[in-house]
């Protein structure tokens, strides 16, 4: 008597198939929550730099007023040498005052701001670099072998990230940086 005979075993595999997509999910979870804190610091960042911005340019304004107010109370004074002295002295103070002053423009504290291109992904920073040379984004494409879509979400990205708006912008900070001659 030759029967075949088909032996199977079947395991349920429910259990694991939803641990493996809780897992996903808690990933993908896990990736914006931590986007968010990306993004939340970089605000932060931004945030407290404008603050100390603004009161450091507070503090020199109220510097200036009273270098001023004593210059004027100066030519007051009767002894002629302390007045010669104070006036050096005034003088020098108004000249360091100035030169702070001129140095802390808008320009200056958005570098300062976006100084950590070091957050940039490889893939950002080979985009950045390769922009940087002028090439088109299909060019560029190209020779990652990517879409020229995906160069242009890269691009998009970098500059966000930069606080910059343009490639024009982006050469101007890789320049000021000394990432590109």
């Amino acid at each position: 008597m030759d029967r075949d005979y088909l032996i199977a075993a079947v395991r349920d595999i429910t259990k694991r198939k939803q641990s493996e997509r809780e897992l996903k999910g808690s990933h993908a979870q896990l990736l914006a929550l931590s986007a968010r804190l990306q993004a939340a610091r970089e605000e932060e960042k931004s945030r407290f730099l404008r603050e100390i911005h603004n009161t450091l340019w507070q503090t020199l304004t109220n510097l200036t007023r009273d270098v001023t107010w004593m210059q004027r109370k100066l030519e007051a004074q009767k002894n002629a040498r302390l007045r010669a002295q104070l006036q050096l002295r005034l003088e020098a103070m108004a000249a360091a005052l100035k030169t702070t002053t001129r140095s802390l423009d808008d320009k200056n504290l958005k570098v300062l701001i976006a100084t950590d291109h070091k957050r940039l992904s490889g893939r950002e920073h080979q985009i950045m670099l390769l922009l940087s040379s002028g090439k088109p984004l299909k060019e560029i494409a190209a020779e990652l072998g990517i879409s020229i879509q995906t160069v242009s979400t890269h691009r998009t990205r970098i500059l966000k990230k930069l606080e910059l708006h343009t490639t024009a912008d982006l050469i101007r900070y890789l320049l000021e940086h000394g990432l590109i001659d």
